[in-house]
């Protein structure tokens, strides 16, 4: 892959036979990457109900609504790909009250809420917007499914930060490819490696799922003489830095 400077484009055309078919705005940087200037949040266990939704309205960046709840709750040990925890968690439903979620110059029509699932300890494993359309949704991919076509990109989810993001995950999806027009939005907080950025780091994982249609530049073709278009996608993934806001790159994996 040819290198990028800072603020500039990468197009990358995946294999077609692979599910992702990428492509990769990046962000150039250098040196090690000093996630642990953040401060570190309390280990304490989340003892009550107010407690969960609290956490989540904190680490999101939303206003809890009247309607919001929580619930002690049993989680599959891989919620977060590539990651296991612990079953025994929390799941709150996070109202957003008619708030719009802010996406790009406009707000996403389809976001009324959020299904955020916390470890006791607090930890953000994923959040999932709820809307009109919801039921009409493909099933989000199972975590081995998901996990074969990350590897694809040389990417990794290895932990869960051990500090809180500088920026919160409602400010994250306002910079995300195709959440204007998402039905559904699901969202990881992880620390992440990968070929296009140095270091691990925290990050904002955002899918776009959904979307209007959209496609990649084509590619023209010499023996037929004209451009042929892109594949034609409806989900979109965005990584964005969970310290700086910057967006590290879009791809439509998985």
């Amino acid at each position: 892959m040819k290198s990028c400077h800072a603020l500039a484009s990468c197009w990358t055309h995946s294999d077609l036979r692979f599910k992702g078919f990428i492509l990769a705005v990046v962000i150039a940087t250098s040196g090690q990457y000093a996630y642990s200037q953040t401060t570190h949040r309390s280990l304490e266990m989340i003892d009550s109900d107010q407690a969960a939704i609290s956490r989540a309205a904190n680490i999101t960046g939303f206003k809890a609504g009247p309607k919001s709840s929580a619930a002690p709750a049993t989680q599959p040990s891989r919620v977060v790909p590539y990651i296991d925890t612990p079953v025994a968690g929390w799941k709150v439903h996070l109202d957003l009250d008619g708030v719009a979620v802010k996406a790009g110059a406009t707000t996403n029509p389809y976001a009324r809420s959020f299904d955020v699932l916390l470890s006791k300890p607090g930890d953000f494993l994923r959040a999932v917007s709820n809307g009109p359309d919801k039921n009409t949704i493909d099933p989000f991919p199972a975590a081995p499914d998901y996990e074969t076509s990350v590897s694809r990109t040389g990417q990794r989810y290895t932990a869960l930060p051990a500090a809180d993001p500088k920026i919160p995950m409602a400010a994250a999806i306002a910079k995300c490819a195709g959440s204007q027009t998402a039905k559904q939005l699901v969202v990881y907080y992880v620390i992440a490696t990968g070929p296009l950025w140095s270091g691990p780091r925290p990050v904002w994982i955002v899918h776009s799922r959904a979307t209007q249609p959209f496609s990649f530049p084509g590619v023209y073709s010499m023996i037929q003489g004209r451009t042929i278009p892109g594949p034609v996608f409806t989900n979109a993934r965005t990584i964005v830095d969970a310290l700086t806001g910057d967006v590290i790159m879009n791809d439509t994996v998985p």
